[in-house]
């Protein structure tokens, strides 16, 4: 799955370089910080935590993620790392729409927003990390995960589902490509739904993980 990442995410990472990325610092477990960081030993745990959004990815959290696994990538301190999501309802909901969708209307009306563009590259960059991520990564899927949820968590080494975890990529009821590496992990993905077996995209509109 590495190699099909790499190759799935080449053009962008020629038009934008991971090491060109903006940095922002992380904050520590307790803090007011959308993206948690906590040390046990050689193991470090994320909490994505914008509960009240679901844990919907904003272009700030995509940066901090990027910048803490690209570090622990080569850090020969690290062997773990698990993502989880907070509030107990979701691991992540895709990304904000609403900020997306402001910064693109921001743009529209001749403002200088690029929100909406640096968003979905730097996401695809994070995801490209998880797929070829050289530690253990594993995502505890509890609860809602959807669109770029799937991002962040599916490309990975390893994803923990639980009695609660929905699944979809909504973006196929309505016609549209799944990204985030959609279009390589749905059709391996394995499903119990009551929709038809005849596919997978439709299964997932309306099923949960097996």
């Amino acid at each position: 799955m590495a190699n099909a990442l790499k190759i799935a995410f080449q053009p962008l990472l020629r038009l934008h370089s991971p090491h060109k990325m903006r940095m922002f610092s992380v904050g520590a477990s307790g803090s007011n910080s959308e993206i948690l960081v906590d040390k046990h030993d050689r193991k470090r745990v994320v909490t994505l935590n914008r509960p009240k959004a679901l844990n919907a990815l904003n272009l700030n959290m995509v940066r901090e993620f990027y910048h803490v696994l690209q570090q622990w990538n080569n850090s020969a301190d690290v062997d773990l790392v698990i993502v989880k999501g907070a509030g107990g309802k979701a691991f992540c909901a895709g990304g904000d729409v609403l900020a997306v969708s402001k910064s693109a209307k921001d743009a529209q009306a001749g403002g200088k927003s690029t929100d909406h563009k640096d968003f979905f590259r730097e996401e695809y960059i994070l995801n490209n990390l998880i797929g070829t991520f050289s530690k253990q990564y594993v995502a505890l899927i509890d609860g809602i995960v959807m669109g770029g949820g799937c991002g962040v968590s599916i490309n990975g080494k390893f994803r923990v589902a639980t009695e609660k975890t929905m699944l979809a990529m909504p973006e196929t009821a309505l016609g549209l490509f799944p990204d985030v590496g959609g279009s390589y992990f749905l059709s391996r993905l394995k499903v119990k739904s009551r929709c038809s077996t005849f596919s997978i995209v439709q299964s997932l509109n309306c099923g949960r993980m097996d």
